[in-house]
């Protein structure tokens, strides 16, 4: 199954039709996003949610496609970069979303040092009876993150 063209054809070959409502579209990139993820394409389901965030704004589609990359970036052994980038796109869009606290924590878990317990710090005070509260304590006593 080929990505959908942004254009509102059928792609190679097809007639041309007009471009599909943006809600309509973005349903269909996450619908195709989550059928390649099931299928084991992880690299496809990366692209197409990386297409639906880029045309989604600030939508419910692409709030929840930014949570879908922070988890396929792990499963793919992203770059540190790649998966710091992910968790920054999605607090610049999304501050209070409902991921900020697992994007936060994620950025935490990537820096070392003083930048991790800065990080911690600020991960406390937007999140202070988080889902990552304790690991978050546990790093600024010396402890390690999991």
């Amino acid at each position: 199954m080929e990505e959908p063209p942004r254009d509102g054809s059928q792609g190679s070959g097809g007639s041309h039709r007009p471009e599909p409502p943006p809600e309509a579209r973005l349903a269909r990139l996450d619908r195709l996003a989550r059928e390649a993820w099931r299928a084991g394409d992880l690299a496809r389901a990366e692209r197409l949610f990386r297409v639906l965030v880029a045309e989604g704004g600030r939508t419910r589609w692409a709030e929840l496609a930014l949570g879908d990359l922070f988890v396929l970036a792990d499963q793919r052994g992203a770059s540190r970069s790649r998966r710091r980038g992910y968790f920054r796109r999605y607090l610049a869009r999304f501050p209070r979303g409902r991921f900020a606290a697992e994007a936060r924590a994620g950025l935490c878990r990537l820096e070392t040092g003083e930048a991790a317990a800065r990080c911690w710090r600020d991960y406390l005070a937007h999140h202070p009876a988080g889902a990552h509260a304790a690991e978050a304590k546990r790093a600024l006593r010396g402890g390690r993150s999991p």
